[in-house]
């Protein structure tokens, strides 16, 4: 991998990264991933009401309780390994965030598995697909923050939840032992478009679909109410999914308040400073406090993003509009360009949205 790197960067060719599938030495083949919804997703006889995840009262949520009257309280304390314990709803200084693997263990099947729904949808682009994680416990009377998560290059919706990256389980065991809050997560595909254009079909016809069918912090689809619940929104993705992150912050933040790009530049414009420029151009045009949107980036050491990331980072961090806390550049020592280690920046990152 270290040798491709070096051949693309002698050849002038670093930008065309992402298009390059996300393999590591594991030869893993995209597709002949066989995923199967049905295999990733619990009985269909999940029965919602068997959990009852109370955001109204004042009982603590027993993540060892796997019967019913697990009362999950949006206001009480959690424990976050990665969060120092803070508060439920208490802001998180991003800078505290390192590098750290999900126990071994979550990348295994969880007894309290949430649900994976395949869902077709008639976009701006045409005919699409789409994938929606619902944590276990699902109640269309609870409200839930939502995240979507756009893979990589040579990949599609069903990547992230695929039996390679197994995301679905990481998800699961962190809101089983109280990391993390029950969220929908959902694994759109910008393969009918191009990845910095996709935030088009992500305004006009994914949020509309998705946010129609599935409780969330908006009240409706109309534009003012999707506005309203943006800090309840987020978007990130991986490589390719990276670049439409950055499109997605460019060009959406009136509807998203959480962005998380990883392993991968702006591709709005060119140089660090102009990268970095076109962002902050954005965040003061949608005439944003510092507290009204937050950033975290991530990548290897060795990951083939980096040398393409760092300029524009190191110019970032001089720009007053990411100094209040509310960005972060990780970057994980010995990383490279794969899913397998990536997956473990979500883990850390996730905790601290939706504050």
């Amino acid at each position: 991998m270290r040798i491709l790197s070096l051949v693309l960067l002698a050849c002038g060719l670093v930008k065309a990264y992402p298009q390059w599938p996300n393999w590591n030495n594991n030869n893993w083949n995209n597709n002949n991933n066989n995923w199967n919804n049905n295999n990733n997703a619990v009985d269909n006889n999940w029965n919602n009401n068997n959990n009852n995840w109370n955001n109204n009262n004042n009982n603590n949520w027993n993540p060892q309780n796997q019967q019913g009257n697990n009362d999950w309280n949006n206001n009480n304390n959690w424990n976050n390994g990665n969060n120092n314990g803070q508060p439920q709803g208490a802001p998180v200084d991003l800078s505290s965030i390192s590098f750290k693997e999900a126990p071994g263990n979550y990348l295994e099947p969880c007894q309290q598995a949430g649900k994976i729904v395949k869902e077709s949808y008639n976009g701006v682009n045409g005919g699409n697909s789409l994938n929606v994680y619902l944590p276990f416990g699902y109640e269309e009377s609870k409200q839930y923050n939502i995240f979507y998560l756009m893979h990589g290059g040579g990949e599609n919706e069903n990547t992230i939840f695929s039996n390679d990256v197994k995301l679905q389980h990481i998800l699961d065991h962190m809101i089983m032992s109280g990391e993390l809050q029950p969220l929908i997560v959902v694994t759109p595909t910008f393969n009918k478009c191009e990845a910095r254009t996709f935030y088009k079909e992500f305004r006009e016809s994914v949020i509309p679909f998705v946010e129609g069918k599935y409780s969330t912090f908006a009240k409706s689809t109309s534009p003012d109410d999707i506005k309203a619940s943006r800090m309840h929104r987020a978007y990130g993705g991986f490589s390719m999914g990276s670049a439409s992150t950055w499109a997605v912050l460019v060009n959406c933040l009136d509807i998203v308040g959480y962005f998380m790009p990883l392993s991968g530049d702006n591709w709005e414009a060119e140089g660090g400073f102009g990268k970095a420029k076109s962002v902050a151009d954005a965040v003061n045009k949608a005439g944003l406090k510092s507290n009204e949107y937050v950033i975290f980036c991530a990548t290897g050491s060795e990951d083939i993003a980096y040398p393409n990331m760092n300029p524009q980072m190191d110019e970032m961090k001089k720009m007053p509009e990411f100094s209040g806390g509310n960005f972060h550049y990780l970057v994980a020592p010995g990383k490279t360009h794969w899913w397998g280690y990536v997956r473990h920046y979500i883990y850390d990152a996730l905790p601290t949205f939706f504050h």
